[in-house]
């Protein structure tokens, strides 16, 4: 039998925005330029409690598998298709669901966890697109996953903004999920989980909507979210990024034609 899922909770307090509809005419110009956000108290992770954090990590780590174990926590798996190869992850779900935890999986590659598969080429993809500075621009042989860079220096702003418009991009396919699990579960308290890519789309999606995010060594999201255009509230207190001690991803220190991101081809450059 799968493990029963049993999380501390705590009161938190969340922005949220007036409506998903005013978030989208915001991030495309469409007459908003600013909204009051809906400040709401509600059940949030415990983050000051152990049990919290390693049944959380135990999720952002099952991300990464299809179920199977007999010693799993019950979930309802998405992207796992044979023939699917783009966002993946777990939805979990306490007994009486009043919390649900939407788990995204995180960069797939040889040499990371996962150990590579099927999502392992457009992972690479979204990491670039979404933390590099420009297009994935490292050094003078690298080919590149926008057409935004123009010369040592100089990137086009514009231009990258219009490369994360794109409908497959993982996090356009997160905000889908998100609003499907809302719909599932109109009366839940909805929480968000990942590591690495898996973590920066999780805080990217909770940012949009104003919902708690756990992320364990996820790239830093400020610069994604300014390319988004999303609307962010002054304050943000339900986001809590963990990572080891001097973890380079998340200070984005790995970085360079030598560093072992680069080496891996990939360019995890924002802070």
């Amino acid at each position: 039998m799968p493990y029963e899922i049993s999380l501390p909770v705590a009161k938190t307090r969340v922005h949220k925005p007036p409506s998903v509809a005013s978030v989208e005419a915001y991030r495309k110009g469409r007459g908003v330029k600013s909204f009051e956000w809906d400040e709401e108290e509600i059940s949030g992770p415990d983050v000051a409690k152990r049990k919290t954090l390693l049944t959380l990590a135990s999720m952002a780590y099952d991300a990464y598998y299809e179920p199977g174990d007999k010693e799993w926590y019950d979930s309802f798996p998405f992207g796992y298709s044979p023939l699917e190869d783009g966002i993946r992850g777990h939805i979990f779900s306490t007994p009486d669901n009043s919390t649900v935890v939407i788990a995204t999986k995180g960069t797939s590659a040889n040499w990371l966890v996962g150990g590579g598969g099927p999502t392992t080429r457009n992972d690479k993809i979204n990491d670039n697109l979404l933390f590099s500075c420009c297009c994935a621009r490292v050094g003078p042989t690298w080919s590149t996953v926008c057409g935004c860079y123009k010369r040592p220096g100089k990137c086009d702003a514009e231009c990258l903004q219009e490369s994360l418009k794109g409908d497959s991009l993982f996090y356009q396919v997160g905000l889908n999920l998100y609003n499907n699990v809302t719909y599932l579960y109109p009366n839940a308290n909805i929480w968000l989980t990942g590591h690495s890519l898996g973590g920066g789309l999780s805080s990217l999606i909770g940012a949009t909507f104003g919902t708690p995010v756990v992320a364990f060594e996820a790239p830093a999201e400020r610069m994604p979210a300014r390319r988004l255009h999303l609307p962010m509230p002054v304050l943000i207190p339900s986001f809590f990024l963990l990572s080891l001690f001097l973890y380079p991803i998340p200070m984005g220190t790995c970085t360079g034609v030598t560093s072992s991101c680069a080496i891996g081809g990939y360019a995890l450059e924002s802070r």
